[in-house]
């Protein structure tokens, strides 16, 4: 990748939330290709928005500091991981090539949503989060 300074002016197109935006609570960044077929364009916005979570929750100490990112054209999804060693990775998939290869895809956000739920923020005063009703 070159290197250049830019000014990231937007937000990305979604983020999943299991508490304040201010404490940076959240463990996944989704961004949408402008363009289909040109799901590259979006890796350095997914990285950039990650990176900063990342390095956020770094610097106010959260315990698990590792953030996911999914880039898509929706028909091709590219996962990606900061882990808590600040190491980064990213993995492509195409959704409609197998029935296997939808299901895998399935997981990899049905674990990711299942790691913010672990996640969530425990409300002032309390020691465990409230048991599930």
């Amino acid at each position: 990748m070159d290197s250049k300074l830019v000014n990231l002016s937007n937000g990305p197109g979604y983020a999943l939330w299991y508490g304040k935006q201010a404490s940076l609570e959240t463990n996944l960044v989704i961004v949408e290709a402008k363009q289909k077929d040109n799901l590259g364009a979006a890796e350095p916005q997914v990285l950039a928005y990650i990176g900063l979570v990342h390095s956020g929750r770094l610097e106010q100490g959260k315990q698990d500091t590792t953030v996911y990112g999914i880039a898509s054209d929706s028909s091709t999804f590219v996962f990606y991981r900061i882990s808590e060693g600040s190491k980064w990775c990213n993995k492509p998939k195409i959704w409609g090539q197998s029935k296997a290869g939808n299901l895998n895809i399935i997981g990899c956000l049905g674990s990711i949503f299942s790691e913010a739920s672990a996640l969530r923020a425990i409300p002032d005063g309390l020691e465990k989060p409230p048991a599930p009703v």
